[in-house]
């Protein structure tokens, strides 16, 4: 047993049990537990990586699957811990640790464990290592080398993260501080919280990934002295998360408030009013036009949904000037999720590799998107986004929206 090896298990804590970043006192300890690699008793393991994939917070996310024959554990419960290194080319090195507690196994067991991990990488390529070891002291090592490149589309300018960076999942953009003169005094984010596919009861974890990544990056992207987010159901009839100013852009308590929408469950009052969605639409507009201090820009965002006209004559009629309407649209086709684990956020692929029956992941088109007509009404714009580089390109048509108006007052 190396000595390695035995320092490496110490890592294995409650603390690590989801994969993260370490600290230099745990890189220190992750180095020496490599270089003891070599002399270990090997562990019976297969490694497949994951290819970079550009996500809807413009960072690229890549990661890998680990499996891992189950016939030699028994009785009690086992540890793995997995340490992974992360090497930017002319960079240097980035440590993460994961550790996962398998349940008891019954005897003769013939099954692969599977766990898998995630991190984020900016443009550029990469030497990725990785090393698992279980509480019997065996160890499995591989490594494999990444390149990211802008993918078509988009710009580097509109990336969310710098070229030769590593983060880890769930690690939040940094919003750039606004100037005192940022041509959006104020931003409001109203976020439709519904599923892609009409037939799921609850938001997806894609779905949800996908909301949160888009509020953030456009927090992030554009210069705003203030934020208001606002996360509303159309079908539930119910807004389910407000932040105002001064309050934090608390993303997390929103994602939290999407997690617990139960769309199979309609309230008896919004059964009765089948115009309540363009009631709960209706004051969210109105809530922004007669604020005493109005936002700039509000900016709708979600998927295309099949809903009633809400362009009502009452809108129509309101109040033009200063307010610009958006809709960033979520229409993609080309993206899907298999198999998420607590250890990584979502596996995605591209529709190219789909099998033949996959068709189940893919979004009905919508026949009327009431959002899309009432922001018409509004003289707003609607932009549809596909795809992650898509929202790059939203990003720069708002802010050309708003350079022109400031240009022209």
């Amino acid at each position: 047993m190396s000595h390695g090896s035995v320092s490496l298990m110490m890592l294995v804590s409650p603390a690590l049990f989801a994969q993260s970043l370490v600290g230099s006192g745990y890189a220190d300890l992750i180095r020496k537990a490599f270089d003891a690699a070599p002399s270990a008793a090997p562990l019976v393991c297969s490694v497949t990586p994951v290819s970079p994939l550009l996500d809807f917070s413009l960072r690229f996310h890549t990661g890998y699957v680990i499996k891992i024959p189950l016939g030699t554990y028994q009785g009690a419960r086992h540890k793995w811990v997995a340490l992974l290194r992360v090497t930017p080319k002319d960079g240097e090195p980035v440590y993460f640790a994961a550790g996962l507690k398998m349940p008891n196994l019954p005897a003769q067991v013939d099954t692969n464990g599977e766990a898998r991990g995630g991190f984020l990488v900016g443009e550029g390529r990469y030497r990725v290592e990785l090393l698992v070891v279980d509480d019997l002291h065996r160890v499995c090592q591989n490594q494999w080398q990444i390149r990211t490149t802008e993918p078509g589309g988009a710009r580097h300018a509109d990336l969310a993260i710098a070229p030769g960076a590593v983060q880890e999942l769930g690690s939040e953009l940094s919003p750039r501080q606004p100037p005192e003169d940022a041509p959006i005094e104020r931003l409001t984010i109203l976020v439709q919280a519904a599923p892609l596919l009409r037939s799921h009861s609850t938001l997806q974890n894609v779905d949800i990934a996908a909301l949160a990544e888009m509020s953030t990056l456009l927090l992030a992207k554009l210069p705003a002295r203030s934020v208001r987010l606002v996360v509303f159901n159309l079908a539930q009839q119910a807004v389910l998360f407000r932040s105002d100013p001064p309050a934090r852009f608390d993303v997390h308590a929103a994602i939290q408030a999407m997690r617990k929408l139960q769309l199979a469950e309609i309230s008896y009052g919004a059964l009765r009013d089948p115009l309540g969605s363009a009631a709960l639409l209706d004051s969210l507009v109105w809530g922004e036009l007669l604020d005493a201090r109005p936002s700039g820009v509000v900016v709708f965002l979600g998927p295309r949904i099949e809903s009633p006209d809400i362009s009502r004559e009452s809108l129509v009629r309101s109040p033009q000037g200063a307010l610009r309407f958006f809709y960033v649209q979520y229409a993609p086709l080309h993206m899907v999720v298999s198999n998420p684990t607590p250890m990584f956020r979502a596996d995605m692929k591209s529709i190219d590799d789909l099998d033949d029956d996959s068709e189940q992941y893919l979004p009905a088109p919508a026949e009327s998107d009431g959002i899309e007509h009432l922001v018409k009404s509004l003289k707003g714009e609607t932009i549809v986004v596909r795809k992650p580089a898509d929202l790059g390109s939203a990003i720069r048509r708002i802010t050309r929206a708003i350079a022109a108006d400031r240009s022209v007052q």
